[in-house]
């Protein structure tokens, strides 16, 4: 079905995007801007086939609104996400928007509910290293390299779900 597997991580900062093809496993760093989103996506695109993307949906808490500093970080969050949404589509990449508590949930990845971000952190790396062994798996990339075992592992045991979720972009 789909021979390029892509995890997005859309944070601004410390977002990350793997890519997998065959065993092979690419990871960078989100772009800063709109158009090296664009640029990157379509290096991917002329280097590969059939490519599907599963791209961490963005959730904001009512608490996050109390605090505004906390606020403005997630305006430009959202903002990242909605320009990694466009520029997947302008590519003609598909995307499965992928909820954090649905590929947390199937990775047996769910943190205690009082768990210290920097320790689930940590964890998300180690098993994000155990994962891809051959791979430098770091703080930045680990949810995204995460997110592309995800992928696969729907992509071949649940293909109901990627169905009814999957946003085409070909021939747009």
């Amino acid at each position: 079905m789909y021979k390029t597997v892509i995890g997005i991580d859309p944070g601004k900062s410390n977002g990350g995007i793997s890519v997998l093809i065959g065993n092979n496993v690419a990871n960078y760093h989100v772009p800063a801007t709109f158009k090296e989103m664009v640029v990157l996506f379509r290096e991917i695109v002329e280097k590969t086939e059939d490519q599907v993307a599963f791209l961490e949906v963005v959730n904001m808490f009512g608490v996050d609104t109390k605090q505004p500093g906390r606020l403005m970080r997630m305006m430009a969050l959202f903002s990242n996400y909605r320009d990694l949404q466009n520029a997947l589509t302008i590519c003609n990449i598909d995307i499965v928007p992928v909820y954090p508590n649905s590929w947390q949930s199937y990775m047996n990845l769910r943190s205690a509910k009082n768990e210290d971000s920097a320790v689930r952190k940590k964890r998300y790396k180690s098993a994000a290293q155990n994962m891809f062994p051959r791979t430098k798996v770091t703080l930045w990339n680990a949810d995204a390299l995460i997110l592309v075992k995800f992928g696969v592992k729907k992509l071949a045991n649940d293909k109901e779900w990627i169905n009814k979720y999957l946003i085409i972009n070909q021939n747009l």
